[in-house]
């Protein structure tokens, strides 16, 4: 019986520090998880008026699913490499850096068919692409950081894993 507990928690261990390592890309999962369902909307709504400018979000929401998928294989092999991921991010931060130029001109009407051509809503797109250029750089410079190993979540998991062993 002692060594059955012994093996159960072991395991409980292995699994803390696997999830452990996993949640370094918490943020990463969460914002992906939000610019994919932003982008698959974006597209939903232009292929109906713009069937060939919905390309851009359609690219994007496939390399936000890319993205996800890198992310979820991250739970059985522990990286600090996450290719896609900064691509996806590079890519993202520029679109909507040009979005932001193009709400201004009349363009706007033909990427934002199903929104009003008011200044209101344009101030509101803008602030909202603005956010989706922020959300960016702090995403990439979170990958920098677990990169080069110097993110605040791997020294928590390695104190954790020199208290258990």
């Amino acid at each position: 019986m002692n060594a059955e507990m012994k093996k159960l928690e072991e395991r409980r261990k292995k699994t803390s520090i696997t999830n452990m390592y996993f949640n370094r890309f918490l943020l990463i999962r969460y914002t992906t998880a939000l610019f994919l369902f932003f982008n698959l909307y974006w597209f939903v709504f232009l292929l109906f008026s713009q069937p060939l400018l919905a390309l851009v979000p359609l690219l994007l929401f496939i390399g936000s699913a890319i993205v996800a998928i890198e992310q979820v294989k991250l739970y059985r092999n522990h990286s600090e490499q996450l290719p896609y991921a900064k691509e996806f991010y590079i890519l993202q931060g520029i679109v909507n850096s040009v979005m932001i130029v193009l709400v201004y001109t009349p363009m706007y009407d033909r990427f934002f068919p199903f929104l009003t051509n008011t200044s209101e809503t344009k101030n509101i797109l803008t602030i909202t692409l603005l956010l989706g250029v922020l959300i960016s750089l702090i995403v990439l410079r979170k990958l920098h950081k677990i990169r080069l190993g110097q993110d605040k979540h791997l020294k928590l998991v390695k104190a954790y894993e020199k208290t258990v062993s």
